[in-house]
This record gives structure tokens, C-alpha cells and sequence, in this order.
């Protein structure tokens, strides 16, 4: 057995993974195995994917990176005795359910909402970071929920609505009053601060008052404007202050396409990688090679593919299939070529849900776990 780190993301859409010899050989997002959309928490059936189907990990040594910011929220804003209880018993339940997995188990947890890194030569250098409290993230997150709709999962509406009322005088109004709110620091531009409102996570009230008698479309419109304009004036920071033009994001805002587009636009830009499904699940690969790599100053393997969890070879689907009560008949069939077959049924404008190979990872269905149909047929 070689060195193997585990990464975790206990928050938002939780998940895990783990790192053998600087490969990621294996990471899932709990929401896949609960059913439960962005499931939070300790991701315990990531944990015992790992443990059953990839290593008997409890005669190892074993390392834990956690991606998670509970402690500094809880102690630097919230200052309430219920809620600092329930962070403490939830690092307890933690501990106790990460012990069994080595002798020697060690927790490492981060705090922040951003930071600005340097890579060069296998090497990752930290050079700036933006406390949580100052979450752009979680500020459009905000707004999502204000608008009447799920946070962190409906954001991309928001941002939808956007160019409907891009031009509009009082879109450009609201975009010109968030800038005002989170101002970039003078001593170092690769960081910024609030100016004028509450820690993002108790600014619902904040913003609610800040929105009042405001069009929907205008809002969406002017936070997705000030959303753009943020992070174009951040790597430009960034670019002017390095000298580095190649940029590399990851993180749930860089989901946002639109914004995205604009940094790509720069002139300043030379390459620009977005780190495939950049939202909060992947907090825990990012943990897991962070942390392998100041352990054991190894090389880290490059990402070959997304297709990193759980697979299921043709004597568990026959079991499955003969042991499961359908409620109609069923008819099934072995198909050699079933690439091939799924093509036909498409072309003939049938729907297929596709289960084969190693489940993706992340947001997106990668067609390993995917229901197909044919975008051109209009009834879909």
C-alpha cells in the first residue's frame, strides 16, 4: 500500500476522495449515494464507498483534509453558546466517525472564501486570502433565495434572467451599489472587504432592504453586472500584481458561464482553465491534493478524466434485475455493441437512461449515469 490522503467537504453538496501516490483514484459526492439534491454533512457514505470498495483503509495510516469553514463562522460572527455547541459536537461525531479509518488520524480545516495562489514547478504558494465573511459566492446566493428560489442550487436562474434588462438604467444602479459594498483593499489589491454591510452570512435582511420595491429582472440583471465586473477587475488585480497571465479558477461562482466569458475576453488572459464542476463538491479533491502534497513532496498526476466513482460489473446487474420487484414487466436484453444500440434508439427519438462504467463526478451528467434524448425532436 502506498501514501493515500483522504479529502473531505463536509458543507455544501458534500463529498470525498482519496489521493494513492499522487493519482485521484476515486471521489463521490454524498448526494449520489443519499439521492438527497446538495446533500450537507459528513459525506459517511462517501466515507464507506471508499472503505468498501477501494481499501481496507483501517490497517493504514490515514491523513484527513477537511474543506470546511464551520469554526471560524461559528466563533468569529455568530458569538452564540447553542451554535458553538453544535459546531463542537460536529467535529466530535467527525473524529469519532473518521477514526476507524487509521491509527493515525489527523483533521485539517480551512476558513476562507477565496484565496490567490501561485503554481510553478509542482509547488502551490498561497499569497493572499479572503476571509468567508466576504463571500461573493454566498452573496449571490443571498440573492437567489430573496428572488424566491433554492440557494445554492438555482443560482444559474438568477443569472438566466440576467440579460433580459442588461441595458436597464436601474440594473446599472444596482450593479453600481454592490460595488460600493465589497471594495478591493488599497495595500493589496488581491483582496477584498465589506464596506457597509454585515458578514454575508446574516445579510439576508441587509439585502432584503437594499432591494425593496426593486424588479426581479433588474436584480438578477444587476447583481449577475456586478458579478462580472468583480471578478474581471479581481484577475486583473491578480495579472497586474504576478506578472502571471496564465489563470487557472475553481469554486462554485466560476460555474457562472457569463462571467466566465468576460475573464476569457481579456486582453491580459493568456490560458484560462475552469476546473471541471467547480462548485463546493470538489472542495474535497482540491483538500485531498493539497494536503498529499505537503506530506509526502510527491508529484501530484494530472486529471485524466471525471469519471471517478463507483462501477458495477454484469453479475451485480443480474442480480439486481432478478431480485428487484418491477411494478409492469420488463424485458431485458445483453447487447454487445450498446453504444451502437443507444445511437438507434436516440435517432428514432426514444429516451434512454444510460448506466455503465464508473460514475462522473460533479455537476454535470457526463452520459455514465444519464437519462438521453434527442434535442431535436421539440416534444422533449
Amino acid at each position: 500500500m502506498g501514501n493515500f490522503v483522504i479529502g473531505m467537504h463536509i458543507g455544501h453538496n458534500s463529498s470525498a476522495a482519496i489521493i494513492e501516490n499522487g493519482s485521484l483514484i476515486y471521489a463521490v459526492q454524498e448526494e449520489r449515494l443519499t439521492r438527497i439534491k446538495n446533500q450537507g454533512g459528513l459525506p459517511e457514505k462517501g466515507l464507506k464507498e471508499i472503505e468498501d470498495k477501494i481499501y481496507d483503509i483501517t490497517t493504514n495510516n490515514c491523513t484527513i483534509q477537511l474543506a470546511n469553514g464551520w469554526k471560524t463562522m461559528f466563533r468569529g460572527f455568530w458569538q452564540r453558546d447553542d451554535l458553538l455547541r453544535a459546531y463542537e459536537n460536529s467535529s466530535r461525531s467527525l473524529i469519532s466517525s473518521v477514526q476507524h479509518l487509521g491509527r493515525k488520524t489527523k483533521i485539517v480545516s480551512d476558513g476562507i472564501c477565496a484565496s490567490v495562489n501561485i503554481g510553478y514547478a509542482g509547488q502551490i504558494e498561497r499569497i493572499a486570502e479572503v476571509e468567508q465573511s466576504n463571500s461573493i459566492g454566498r452573496l449571490y446566493s443571498n440573492v437567489t433565495y430573496l428572488m424566491g428560489m433554492a440557494p445554492l442550487e438555482h443560482e444559474y436562474k438568477i443569472m438566466g434572467l440576467a440579460p433580459y434588462s442588461e441595458k436597464a438604467k436601474e440594473t446599472a444602479l444596482i450593479a453600481n451599489k454592490l460595488e460600493e459594498l465589497f471594495i478591493f483593499n488599497k495595500k493589496n489589491p488581491l483582496i477584498w472587504q465589506r464596506n457597509g454591510c454585515p458578514p454575508m452570512q446574516y445579510a439576508h435582511k441587509f439585502l432584503s432592504n437594499l432591494f425593496m420595491h426593486k424588479r426581479f429582472d433588474h436584480i438578477a440583471s444587476g447583481v449577475q453586472k456586478f458579478l462580472e465586473n468583480f471578478l474581471v477587475k479581481w484577475v486583473q488585480n491578480c495579472i497586474r500584481e504576478t506578472g502571471i497571465k496564465k489563470v487557472a479558477c475553481s469554486g462554485g461562482v466560476f460555474m457562472n458561464v457569463k462571467a466566465n466569458q468576460k475573464i476569457l475576453e481579456l486582453p491580459e488572459v493568456e490560458e484560462f482553465f475552469i476546473f471541471p464542476s467547480c462548485g463546493d463538491e470538489t472542495n474535497a479533491i482540491g483538500a485531498g491534493w493539497l494536503l498529499y502534497r505537503d506530506l509526502y513532496k510527491d508529484e501530484i498526476k494530472p486529471l485524466n478524466n471525471i469519471y471517478l466513482g463507483g462501477a458495477f460489473d454484469n453479475n451485480w446487474v443480474q442480480k439486481e434485475l432478478s431480485e428487484y420487484k418491477f411494478k409492469s414487466k420488463v424485458h431485458v436484453e445483453y447487447v454487445k455493441d450498446i453504444e451502437k444500440r443507444v445511437a438507434e434508439l436516440l435517432a428514432k427519438h426514444e429516451i434512454v437512461a444510460r448506466f455503465k462504467g464508473r460514475m462522473e463526478f460533479g455537476a454535470r451528467a457526463l452520459g455514465n449515469r444519464s437519462i438521453l434524448a434527442n434535442p431535436s425532436n421539440p416534444k422533449f
